[in-house]
């Protein structure tokens, strides 16, 4: 009797011992599974491409016959283009042959959710790698005005914010009926966007987000005798006053933050060299402004968990 009670004792945590194997065996599966979906699913935004424009400029403190005493500045303008990944892609293809035409934007399409709409933007966390040169800032810039120089002192800013820009989306459910009054929705809304005296952007990221970098008072009462040349202000101006390159070299670093309408926030770090050369075409800020684009930035935004 009692080795019958043994041996159904002994069969039952056999089964049970059987059962729990069993169990973890699956959650040890979907777990795997679950992280090589994360791995191979397509991150909802990222930074695109970059663009930067690059020049200098002068304060022309007096002028005489000795020559200008002249305080210098270097600025880069940068445009970072964002891109949303949850798209129609196939729509957007059919959209080119028609309404989008008309407005020569390449919007994008969205395939609208709440994942990928954007509620807020910000960029902090900023600093630069040479402290050893002008006064250094990194602001909001009015697409605009994009390249132009002004004169007026900037000061560094902790972050910037963006205000975000509601968007009548065009998407396939309301094409057929509204599909000029989007497109004219739309093409306004940018417009206003570009004009925007504050940091502003749309839901759907249909512009870039537009900064300065500027290197204010880098040389201050420079004395240039050479008065029989043309003032010209520009890059070149770096070179008549005897600025080398290196020693305004510089690279930006900053986090990017994204909210959606879930809440959930996405963050980016952001490293960028302002560029002054090109060491392959011996083309440099000296010959008047130097420009450069990165295309396939491919910075992916991590997921922060609550």
């Amino acid at each position: 009797m009692k080795r019958k009670t043994f041996l159904i004792i002994f069969i039952m945590l056999i089964i049970l011992l059987s059962t729990i194997l069993a169990i973890y065996i699956f959650f040890q599966n979907r777990n795997k599974q679950n992280i090589a979906n994360d791995s191979t699913q397509e991150p909802i935004f990222s930074v695109d491409k970059m663009y930067f424009y690059s020049n200098a400029n002068a304060d022309n403190q007096s002028e005489s016959k000795a020559g200008w005493d002249l305080n210098i500045s270097q600025y880069t303008d940068i445009a970072i283009f964002l891109k949303i990944h949850n798209l129609n892609s196939d729509f957007t293809q059919s959209l080119s042959q028609n309404i989008l035409q008309t407005d020569n934007r390449s919007l994008q399409v969205v395939e609208k959710t709440p994942q990928n709409t954007v509620t807020h933007l910000w960029l902090d966390n900023i600093s630069f790698s040479n402290q050893k040169t002008g006064n250094l800032s990194l602001t909001y810039q009015n697409v605009q005005n994009f390249g132009k120089w002004d004169p007026s002192e900037r000061e560094n800013v902790a972050s910037i914010s963006y205000e975000v820009i509601k968007n009548n989306l065009i998407t396939e459910e309301n094409t057929e009926t509204n599909s000029t009054t989007n497109t004219e929705t739309n093409s306004e809304l940018l417009e206003n966007t570009a004009n925007a005296s504050s940091p502003q952007i749309d839901e759907v990221l249909s512009l870039p987000l537009t900064l300065r970098y500027q290197n204010s008072n880098l040389k201050t009462h420079y004395l240039l005798t050479d008065i029989d040349e043309p003032l010209v202000f520009d890059g070149s101006l770096l070179k008549r006053c005897r600025i080398p390159l290196s020693s305004i070299k510089n690279t930006v670093s900053c986090q990017l933050h994204i909210i959606n309408a879930l809440g959930e926030e996405y963050i980016a770090d952001l490293h960028f060299v302002i560029p002054l050369q090109n060491e392959h075409t011996a083309e440099t800020i000296y010959q008047g402004s130097y420009s450069e684009t990165i295309k396939n930035v491919s910075i992916q935004f991590s997921k922060l968990s609550k």
